[in-house]
Parts: C-alpha cells; structure tokens; sequence
C-alpha cells in the first residue's frame, strides 16, 4: 500500500515538473531566444499573431478543462460527503471520492495556472482573487495529504475546512466564466 501512494506522489510530481517546465519554456519560445534564428515563413507578423491565436485557444481550453471538470470532481465530493448522512453509503465509495478530490484538484491546477498565465495581462481583481484561492486551497490539501507533521495538518485542515472560501472560490469562478469573452 504504502508502495502504491510514493508512485502517486511521484507521479503527481513529475507531472507538476513537466508542466512547470512547459509554462517556463513559454516565453523564450515566443521570444526566439531558443538558440535559432526566426524564420519569416508565413510573414513574420502574421505567422506570431497565427502562433498567439493558437496558445490563447489552447488555453482558453485547459481554463475549461479546468473548471469543468474541478466543478464535476468538487460537487461530487460535496454530494458524497453531505449524503453519507442520509444513506448509508459504503466507507470505499467515499474513499473514493476522497482519493479523486484529491488528486483531481491537484492535477486540475496545472491547466488552471496555464489559463491565468496565458491571460494575466487581462486579469482583473476577480481573476487574482480566484488564482490566490485556488492556490491556497491546493497547498493546504497537499499538506494535508502528504505530509506527516501534526501542527502542518492541523493548520492545513484549518484553512481547508473553511467552506467560505470554497463558495468565495466558486462564485469567483463562476464570475470570471459568466464575464468571459469568447
């Protein structure tokens, strides 16, 4: 068992690497500063503003991809926790949800950074509101999972638990997704 949780740390880590790595490698790629000369191809201008469309679209996807499916994993888990006092729901179910919490949100936080990377120089206090909450509540959840300190723990679940800043999170996102451009 305790085999199986280092390759999840580990996985989860080299993924936050490579990603780190890609969001690094952004601006020197977009800057020609990779060593190579830059080619007019398509007319210099028009093949950047071509290259730019593309990385807004792609990140306007993983801000979907991001919030749609940590909305999906969240209101699961919600729901989960909230009707283990109605029914009797089985302790593997809600381990379960638990485990996709979890991991999920930490996985979904990569492409939610891409999205407010690519777009930071549009943001606004909604979207520098939203960055520090999910930040935040991501950091005391992976405290809160991998780490073994008691007082870490304690002041983790501390912050965790406080559901104003999940529905401060949540109308944030939801403010940010409604004010969109498409």
């Amino acid at each position: 068992m305790r085999d199986v949780k280092a390759f999840k740390i580990a996985g989860v880590l080299i993924l936050f690497l490579v990603c780190l790595a890609a969001i690094l490698a952004k601006p020197v790629q977009a800057n020609g500063e990779n060593g190579e000369e830059e080619h007019d191809y398509v007319g210099g201008e028009a093949w950047e503003a071509e290259e730019d469309e593309f990385g807004e679209e792609y990140a306007k996807t993983m801000g979907k991809i991001a919030f749609y499916l940590g909305l999906m994993l969240n209101l699961g888990f919600v729901a989960v926790r909230w009707a283990r006092f109605v029914v009797d729901i089985p302790p593997g179910i809600q381990r379960l949800a638990l485990e996709l919490h979890m991991d999920g949100n930490i996985v979904l936080t990569i492409p939610a950074l891409w999205h407010a990377y690519t777009f930071a120089e549009k943001a606004g206090p909604v979207e520098y509101g939203a960055v520090t909450l999910i930040l935040l509540l991501v950091a005391s959840g992976i405290v809160m999972r991998y780490f073994r300190g008691r007082r870490a723990k304690l002041v983790a679940r501390a912050v965790h638990t406080q559901r104003i800043l999940a529905l401060m999170l949540l109308v944030l996102l939801l403010v940010h997704v409604a004010s969109a451009e498409d």
